[in-house]
């Protein structure tokens, strides 16, 4: 009986050993990356825009923003204050595109060492077809601001960062 006890006995100690390493190497960074990543898969969604799937994104964007987020657009001269005012703004945008595929690469993410507060470097590659049948392109770097809340990344700023442009 005792010789099949042991195999068990370390088997288990392999699968909880393993278990903690794995749970072990979950950085602040890499939880960020995996937020922004699920955020961008939400954000593409192409599924039909029923009044109750929109619905249903709106509630699910506004978990990853804090509830006074400040969110500036590119021009700076336009900024969107607080999380249900950017929900809101986003849906009526969602409806005005019949597909959309948002991508975030390049991502650079600097953890303050209180583990609270993040800065991410980011640049959003937006890729479409509007509902007019026009296809739709955009590129922009960002810089977010995110805190821990509750265990929960959210994003609490959004700014564009100005790059260099040449004349020709």
């Amino acid at each position: 009986m005792k010789k099949r006890f042991v195999p068990i006995v370390v088997i288990l100690a392999l699968v909880v050993g393993g278990w903690f390493f794995i749970a072990g190497r979950q950085t602040e960074d890499s939880l960020i990356r995996h937020r922004l990543d699920t955020l961008a898969k939400m954000l593409s969604d192409t599924g039909p825009k029923t009044g109750q799937d929109l619905l249903i994104r709106s509630a699910q964007l506004g978990q990853f923003f804090a509830e006074d987020v400040v969110v500036v657009l590119t021009d700076r001269a336009t900024e969107i204050r607080g999380r249900q005012s950017l929900v809101v703004m986003a849906e009526r945008a969602t409806r005005e595109v019949a597909s959309m595929d948002v991508d975030f690469a390049d991502v650079e993410v600097i953890v303050n060492s209180d583990k609270q507060h993040a800065q991410v470097n980011i640049t959003v590659f937006i890729t479409g077809e509007e509902t007019a049948q026009m296809a739709a392109f955009n590129a922009q770097e960002f810089e977010l601001q995110m805190t821990k809340i509750d265990g929960e990344w959210v994003i609490n700023a959004v700014a564009p960062v100005e790059v260099l442009h040449l004349d020709r």
